[in-house]
């Protein structure tokens, strides 16, 4: 699915419109819950001077998921002035007023592991593995739902979110479980309805085998997490870059989140392929 979607940047970056459309129907008709393609397609209809089927587009979009991600909001807000909808788009602009503060940044790597665990090509978000040293419990909440966000528009995969840990469900104590049980505690108030749950060692967070012989509970995500929240920069920055190398993954990013626009770093070992897989979907979250 993230090759599709490559795809559809790739057209829309040479001008080629009506192919660009043509593939994210495509992705569509496989997985109508994708977000991103749905902002692809705004982006690629605004092109056009298309927009009357931009905002009805994006009124498809909202007619998925409930409400407009904030990401999508300028987009949005630029059809509507485009079109000569003003009041709609100073209700985005106040919207935008709302969501443009944000007292730290939250960013994620994006690892493609292309063997092993029993599939091909699996996908996963990580973080932090690049700037907050020691994130406190509601930091930590706070990365976790923001990585979320972007799993859900990269991976176009519902998010199954992991708190990793040295403990598994009580199996190890210490301040730093106790830092990540909380942090489970507050995102689960705030996201009800995420797939998310802690305290995992990584084996329990990724492998069903593992993860049916220590995990106890039901989970909807022990055994299969596809979005992992490490408790600390050490162990986030160690993970990524031992999976990138011992695991013949693809690493790209980071990605820093929380900023109006998109903002993404480059590790100095990267090679020329990361930087154009970086650059793609860096473009990828302006569509």
């Amino acid at each position: 699915m993230v090759y599709m979607v490559n795809i559809v940047i790739r057209y829309y970056c040479a001008g080629l419109y009506e192919q660009a459309t043509a593939q994210c129907q495509k992705i569509l008709d496989m997985n109508p819950n994708y977000p991103a393609v749905y902002q692809y397609l705004g982006l690629i209809y605004i092109a056009q001077d298309m927009f009357d089927e931009a905002i009805l587009n994006s009124e498809k979009f909202v007619g998925f998921f409930g409400s407009m991600i904030s990401d999508a909001l300028p987009q949005v807000g630029y059809m509507y002035g485009r079109a000569g909808r003003e009041t709609e788009a100073r209700e985005i602009l106040q919207r935008l007023e709302t969501e443009s503060e944000q007292m730290y940044i939250p960013p994620f790597y994006f690892a493609w592991v292309h063997t092993g665990l029993g599939e091909k090509d699996k996908a996963f978000i990580y973080a932090d593995c690049a700037v907050n040293i020691d994130p406190t419990a509601g930091q930590l909440a706070d990365i976790a739902l923001a990585s979320a966000v972007s799993a859900r528009r990269l991976l176009g995969q519902e998010p199954r979110v992991a708190l990793l840990s040295f403990s598994t469900k009580g199996s190890g104590a210490g301040e730093s479980v106790k830092k990540v049980r909380e942090a489970l505690r507050i995102a689960k108030q705030r996201e009800p309805g995420l797939a998310i749950d802690g305290e995992f060692q990584a084996d329990s967070a990724i492998i069903p085998r593992v993860a049916a012989k220590k995990v106890k509970d039901e989970s909807a995500v022990a055994g299969k997490a596809n979005v992992i929240i490490f408790p600390d920069l050490n162990s986030g920055n160690i993970a990524y870059k031992l999976t990138q190398y011992m695991a013949n993954a693809q690493a790209i990013g980071p990605f820093l989140q929380g900023f109006a626009k998109p903002i993404t770093d480059l590790s100095r070992g990267a090679t020329v392929d990361d930087v154009v897989a970086t650059v793609i979907l860096t473009l990828g979250q302006l569509l």
